[in-house]
Formats: structure tokens, C-alpha cells, sequence
């Protein structure tokens, strides 16, 4: 069963992207990130981010919007018994995770150029002698 929920996973989270980036307009940038499917197989979140970050809100609306179609898109393109009934929702992880990767981006950036100051200060002593 685990087997069918992950193909599940892998078949929806596919669709979205394509249906998506089709219909879409050229405002932002709207991105399938995953799926959540629970064990019975009925329903299906699907996890989008957005750049820019503040057009996330008319991002979701405009996905929301446009779920009946997406519905009908996916029970036309996949071989399912049942096509699940579908949510969306930003990805909050993925938003995590590119703050997380912005911090350690700046603490790198920042031990590098005290680095360089220490090591530009001790080959300066080392010259003056």
C-alpha cells in the first residue's frame, strides 16, 4: 500500500507542476514542491512556494481557484480508480529551509572575511620584522 501512496505522491505532485506552470500567469513564479496524500487515498495536499514571496497569497487563491479544473485535469491524464479531492497550501518547510540557507550563507560569509582580516593582520606582523 505504502508502494501506491508514493507513486500516488509522484503522479500528482507532476500533474500540479504542469497543470500550474500551463495556466499560470507570468507574475510570479509558482512551484510544486511535494504532496500529501493520507492513507486512505482520498484527498491530496499539494505544497507550492512562490517567488516573489509576497504574491504568495494571490498564488494560492489563483490555485484554489482553479481546483474543479485541475481535478478534471488530472482524472484525464492519469489512469486512477479514484481521483483524490485536492487542497493546496504554501510550503512552509521550504520557506524554513531558504532562511536557514540565507543565515548560513551570511555566518559563512562574515567567519570568511574575519578570516581574512586575521590572516592579513598576521602576515603583516610577520613582514614588519
Amino acid at each position: 500500500m505504502q508502494h501506491l501512496k508514493e507513486k500516488l505522491k509522484g503522479v500528482i505532485t507532476a500533474l500540479a507542476g504542469e497543470y500550474l506552470s500551463r495556466e499560470a500567469d507570468s507574475s510570479s513564479l509558482i512551484t510544486v514542491t511535494g504532496c500529501k496524500v493520507p492513507d486512505n487515498m482520498r484527498s491530496a495536499t499539494i505544497l507550492i512556494s512562490v517567488l516573489p514571496e509576497n504574491r504568495a497569497g494571490a498564488a494560492l487563491a489563483f490555485a484554489q481557484h482553479k481546483l474543479p479544473k485541475f481535478r478534471a485535469y488530472v482524472a484525464s491524464h492519469a489512469r486512477l480508480k479514484y481521483v483524490p479531492f485536492f487542497h493546496f497550501a504554501i510550503d512552509r518547510g521550504e520557506q524554513n529551509r531558504q532562511a536557514l540557507d540565507n543565515i548560513t550563507r551570511s555566518k559563512n560569509f562574515e567567519s570568511r572575511n574575519k578570516d581574512d582580516i586575521i590572516s592579513n593582520n598576521q602576515h603583516d606582523t610577520e613582514t614588519d620584522f
